[in-house]
């Protein structure tokens, strides 16, 4: 007869997202704290771009926005062709940034979250 542990489905989602937080961050700090930059580090902060979690999201998208200050990462950035669209309102600048970076004009976002503050009514 084995015995098995436990199972704690809410602790294990909160220890994997501090771990995927946590990641997310070395990614960024690696990017940032680099004269050159690797495409593998910009890849996989990309991924993270992905993930479920809004606020892995979010500062993977800070990261990237900040990196994107350098001619050499925004251009590392565009040829992976990341899709950003699902971002919504967090991805916008990051959004601009690439989408200036290769020639094309987007019309401003007018994301409507409610009736009641959307712009466009």
């Amino acid at each position: 007869m084995s015995i098995s542990a436990p199972t704690f489905p809410s602790l294990n989602r909160k220890i994997v997202q501090h771990i995927r937080l946590y990641a997310t961050r070395h990614l960024g700090s690696l990017i940032s704290g680099s004269v050159n930059v690797n495409s593998w580090t910009l890849r996989l902060l990309l991924t993270q771009l992905y993930d479920p979690a809004p606020e892995v999201c979010q500062m993977a998208v800070e990261f990237l926005y900040e990196a994107c200050d350098s001619k050499e990462i925004l251009h590392l950035i565009v040829e992976m062709h990341p899709t950003m669209d699902h971002l919504g309102e967090i991805g916008q600048g990051l959004l601009l940034k690439y989408s200036f970076s290769q020639g094309h004009f987007l019309p401003p976002l007018n994301l409507c979250y409610s009736i009641d503050s959307c712009p466009l009514l």
